[in-house]
Parts: C-alpha cells; structure tokens; sequence
C-alpha cells in the first residue's frame, strides 16, 4: 500500500498528529517556546536537549526502550515516512501519551 492510500484510510485526528509531527509544528516545548506558550525549549522528560519531534521521535533518552520496541533500532525521519512508518509513529505517540 503506497503512503498516500495509507493516509486516506486514517482518522481526522491521526492525520492531525502525523502533520503535527512532520511538520514541526507539534505542540513540544521547542515549538511552544517560540510561540512564546513555554518557558524554555527543553524536553520535559529528559531535560537534555530541546523538545521537538525529531528528539521524541527518535533521540530522547527517556522513549529509548519504547522506542526500539515499536520504531526499531534503524528508525530515523525517512523512515517515518512510508504507509508502514506512520502506522509505527502513531503507535509510539499513543503510547507515550503526547497529543
């Protein structure tokens, strides 16, 4: 199934947090502080770096088990970016409880 057939079949808000994710625009700290809606730019699990997808998705420490276990250890945004890719994406986000 090709990636645009896969996102047809999704529901409103799945597709809102796949744009949300993909774009950059998702409610994390980094875009939240540029909106002037946060206090600092940092992930509020790990605190290491600035929250944005790309550090949920595929660097905060703090998902790493979660994150091999439903992304795989070779995820990177590319990736993410085929029918079966945002099908995992989507999976991580629920779990992790963000959006």
């Amino acid at each position: 199934m090709e990636l645009s057939a896969r996102l047809l079949k999704l529901r409103r808000e799945q597709l809102r947090i796949l744009a949300y994710m993909f774009t950059g625009h998702a409610p994390v700290n980094r875009h939240l502080f540029i909106i002037h809606r946060a206090t600092d730019p940092f992930c509020h699990r790990c605190g290491v770096d600035e929250e944005t997808t790309e550090h949920l998705l595929l660097e905060c420490p703090s998902y790493e088990r979660l994150r091999l276990l439903i992304l795989g250890d070779h995820a990177d945004f590319e990736r993410l970016f085929t029918p079966h890719g945002v099908t995992r994406v989507l999976a991580f986000v629920t779990a992790i409880g963000r959006f």
